[in-house]
């Protein structure tokens, strides 16, 4: 039998359907006012990657996150987009991480 979750729309139209795998969080790292840099956690090599950033500053946004799924290897960069303007001080982000 199958399960997950079906969310549908006030018309009966899918917007989310979630049923076919269910994701695990498994760790956390923070960005450290760090432009770039990566962290490494082997238990994700192989797997089905997922990511989330906590914005805590008030900004939209954050890195943009990257992983190399045969070394497990979780890298971010901050891009500063607005072209003319002073650089952006780099905010600390904490990334929570997992696989499914």
């Amino acid at each position: 039998m199958p399960t997950g979750l079906i969310i549908r729309d006030d018309y009966g139209r899918t917007i989310l359907d979630y049923t076919t795998r269910v994701g695990k969080f498994i760790g956390s790292f923070q960005t450290n006012n760090e432009a770039s840099g990566s962290y490494t956690d082997s238990r994700t090599i192989g797997s089905n990657f997922f990511h989330f950033i906590e914005l805590t500053d008030g900004r939209t946004g954050g890195p943009t996150v990257t992983f190399n799924q045969s070394l497990g290897v979780i890298s971010w960069e901050y891009i500063n987009s607005s072209s003319g303007e002073p650089p952006l001080t780099i905010p600390n982000h904490t990334v929570y991480y997992g696989y499914y």
